[in-house]
């Protein structure tokens, strides 16, 4: 198995009325699976300042015009309280991540 990894810059929107929540760095790790399962996808998002509001709020995480989903934001235990900047895990939540596409033209 390989991994590979990206940075890259994602908005966060909400999910009810697309207003703009922030933006922040996602580190993306990718370990490409064998021939019968589906990939796997490890990621975080760092938002700058205390965003307490976003733990375990799901939002439209957007990398691109062509590549969005549903995202599920959880604050890694040991850095909640960070006043400069806050870090998340990405639980990816809809089916169009499963797709090797959208991590490629990342």
């Amino acid at each position: 198995m390989t991994k590979q990894i990206k940075n890259v810059r994602g908005q966060l929107f909400d999910l009810e009325n697309f207003t703009r929540l922030g933006q922040g760095d996602v580190s993306i790790s990718f370990i490409e699976p064998p021939p019968t399962s589906h990939p796997e996808y490890h990621a975080t998002m760092m938002i700058q300042g205390c965003r307490l509001d976003l733990n375990h709020k799901a939002c439209l995480l957007q990398f691109n015009e062509h590549t969005a989903g549903r995202v599920l934001l959880t604050l890694l235990e040991g850095l909640i309280f960070d006043v400069k900047q806050s870090t998340f895990q990405v639980d990816w939540q809809d089916s169009n991540w499963n797709n090797l596409d959208w991590f490629h033209t990342l």
